[in-house]
């Protein structure tokens, strides 16, 4: 699996498939906390629920991309997932590793399609993603989520999302 360490050393995490966790069995790819020596699923969505498809990371296999994945402290993991629909377009999730807590940080569009969301960088206090979707009035309706895409061409628009007060 690609894994990732906290700049402070405290967490080790690593994105693995197979049974991993026998608390929490699956054959899909999930993140989990290695930090205790043995495998903890932390890829938990908001009502507790395993993702049934898997959750990726963001520009997986890159130790520089890590850096936003987790956060300096380790308290803080960011994952992709489709949710509990594996057709459905890729959300940003926060883990709050310390408090056991998932928030869905790219919310569901104001109105039109639902695109994927892609996280860009976090820090301290906030994550930054990118999405086409519709998320603020004073945004357009994407014609389309095909095409773009943050890594070919933006073609939508970066939202920050404030870890503290979740706006």
């Amino acid at each position: 699996g690609d894994l990732g360490v906290s700049k402070d050393g405290s967490r080790l995490m690593a994105f693995l498939s197979e049974l991993q966790d026998p608390e929490h069995p699956t054959s899909e790819v999930n993140l989990y906390d290695l930090s205790t020596g043995s495998a903890r699923l932390a890829s938990f969505l908001p009502d507790g629920s395993v993702p049934p498809c898997g959750v990726g990371s963001f520009g997986e296999g890159s130790f520089d991309k890590w850096r936003h994945t987790l956060s300096a402290d380790g308290s803080v993991a960011f994952f992709a997932s489709t949710g509990d629909s594996c057709s459905g377009a890729n959300k940003v999730y926060v883990r709050d590793l310390d408090a056991g807590v998932t928030k869905l940080a790219s919310p569901p569009p104001l109105s039109g399609s639902e695109c994927d969301s892609a996280l860009i960088s976090s820090s301290e206090d906030a994550a930054f993603f990118w999405t086409k979707s519709r998320l603020s009035a004073e945004d357009t309706v994407p014609s389309s989520c095909a095409g773009g895409g943050l890594d070919n061409g933006l073609d939508g628009d970066v939202y920050r999302y404030g870890l503290e007060d979740e706006s």
